[in-house]
C-alpha cells in the first residue's frame, strides 16, 4: 500500500515535470537590432546605450535600446528613445492607439500594439521602471521649441515570430 503511494507520488512528479518542459516560457537573449512603425513609415536601425542617472546616450543614426531595460520578448519594459528630428523619432507623435510596432533581433519578430501615449515632464522616469508585463516604450523629446516635455508609446506584445526551429 505504501509502495503503491510512493509509485502514484513519483510518477505525478514525473508527469508535472514533463508537462511543464514542453510549457514553459523561452527567455530571449538578444539586443533589438531595428525598428519598423509602419503607420509613420518608420524604419530605424537600434544600437545599445546605457542610460547613467541623467545622462541618455542618443545616436545620431538610429534609435537607442536602454540596456537597462529589459530585451524584447521577455516580461519587463523594453525601452527604446532617440531625438525627436525626422529622420529618426521626428513622426512618433503622429502614432496612434492600435497601430503595431515590429521590433527585430539577431533571431526573433516581434509585434507589439500600441495602447497609449501620453506627454511627460522629464523628471517623470517612472514611465520607464519595469513591470511585470511584457511592454515597449518609445521615448523621444516633444517638438516645442525648448524641448521641454517628453512624447511616451505605450505598447504591448502581441506575437514573436522565432528564428529558432
Amino acid at each position: 500500500m505504501k509502495k503503491d503511494r510512493i509509485i502514484g507520488f513519483v510518477v505525478t512528479l514525473l508527469c508535472i515535470f514533463f508537462f511543464l518542459q514542453g510549457n514553459t516560457v523561452r527567455a530571449f537573449e538578444s539586443q533589438p537590432k531595428k525598428i519598423i512603425i509602419p503607420s509613420i513609415n518608420t524604419t530605424l536601425d537600434v544600437h545599445p546605450a546605457k542610460i547613467i542617472f541623467d545622462t541618455w546616450e542618443v545616436n545620431l543614426d538610429g534609435a537607442s535600446f536602454g540596456l537597462s531595460s529589459a530585451l524584447p520578448g521577455n516580461r519587463g519594459n523594453t525601452v527604446l528613445f532617440s531625438h525627436t528630428i525626422d529622420r529618426l523619432f521626428g513622426r512618433l507623435d503622429r502614432i496612434k492607439k492600435g497601430d503595431t510596432i515590429h521590433i527585430f533581433t539577431d533571431l526573433d519578430w516581434f509585434t507589439y500594439k500600441v495602447v497609449s501615449t501620453q506627454v511627460v515632464k522629464p523628471e517623470e522616469t517612472d514611465i520607464l521602471n519595469p513591470h511585470n508585463e511584457f511592454e515597449l516604450t518609445l521615448y523621444t523629446c516633444t517638438k516645442d521649441p525648448t524641448y521641454s516635455k517628453r512624447f511616451v508609446v505605450k505598447a504591448v506584445l502581441q506575437q514573436n515570430t522565432s528564428g529558432l526551429q
